[in-house]
């Protein structure tokens, strides 16, 4: 498999792709059998996290894994490819164009909210948009949207930062998604 990504990234040297969309779930399970809510899987996900092998263990003990064979997008892409300048594989990180960069600013959102990475209507890649105003962090793949701050004059919430690009951050459950052949191999080389 790494042999796989290693070609893939000599194609492209600049690690750059295009040629994909960002699509919210209209549908989607919560995985379970996960380590959070099954006492076998607990034992399990502990065995790992002291062996340190996370890397090693099941994407079905994940709580936040969700299963691609089994969710529903929405009619429409969120982030479109004019909304996407492009995915930096070396940096996880997909750049905005000035519309997506406006998108994500008005983003109103829960705490979690799961999306799809698609190129030519086949799901590449899942993963969660998340808020530090929730308790909890994604076990997988997710993207931390801009920080908030309470503003007690305007008795709202207050953006501290734009965000021009959106990092694909991966935490340590399973396997990570992010650059393997499957998810790259679906993606256009980026030609400035």
């Amino acid at each position: 498999m790494l042999s796989s990504i290693g070609v893939c990234q000599e194609q492209n040297a600049t690690g750059k792709y295009v040629g994909f969309e960002v699509y919210l779930l209209k549908k989607f399970e919560w995985n379970k059998n996960s380590f959070r809510d099954n006492k076998e899987m607990r034992e399990k996900f502990s065995e790992f996290l002291y062996l340190e092998t996370l890397n090693q263990m099941p994407d079905s003990i994940c709580h936040t894994y969700i299963n691609p064979n089994k969710i529903e997008l929405n009619e429409e892409a969120f982030l479109t490819t004019s909304d996407i300048q492009y995915y930096d594989s070396k940096a996880y990180t997909i750049a905005l164009t000035e519309a997506g960069i406006k998108k994500i600013s008005e983003f109103n959102r829960p705490f979690f909210v799961p999306f799809a990475v698609v190129a030519n209507n086949k799901t590449l890649l899942i993963g969660w948009f998340w808020s530090r105003r929730g308790s909890g962090i994604p076990d997988k793949v997710y993207i931390e949207l801009a920080t908030w701050q309470f503003a007690t004059a305007a008795n709202n919430y207050k953006k501290t930062k734009i965000q021009t690009e959106l990092k694909l951050e991966f935490a340590k459950c399973g396997k990570d998604p992010r650059n393997t052949a499957n998810f790259i191999s679906g993606l256009t080389e980026y030609h400035e």
